[in-house]
């Protein structure tokens, strides 16, 4: 299993409508030990991640189920776009 860590920049007139949701899809995944921390940025323009996935191949899958990335991605914000970082946490790959 790797680590990724991800940057999300937020648009602010969708995050607060697909928080509620966000957060409970998060703990899920925390509780499955797939994610080990996940937090926003105290001026709210952006959350970090950190995921456990074998490769991105499983990550996407996690990330596509996330309320957030459902909304990001409607306003324009797609996975491995210039809105979102992706590391491998221990490859040190951007």
């Amino acid at each position: 299993m790797a680590w990724y860590l991800i940057e999300l920049q937020y648009v602010p007139r969708e995050v607060a409508r697909v928080r509620p949701a966000h957060r409970r899809y998060m703990a899920e995944l925390v509780a499955q030990g797939l994610v080990a921390f996940a937090g926003r940025y105290t001026d709210e323009s952006a959350g970090l991640f950190l995921y456990r996935a074998d490769d991105e191949r499983e990550l996407q899958p996690l990330m596509d189920n996330d309320y957030c990335e459902l909304a990001l991605c409607s306003a324009g914000v797609h996975f491995g776009g210039a809105d979102m970082m992706i590391y491998d946490v221990f490859g040190g790959r951007p």
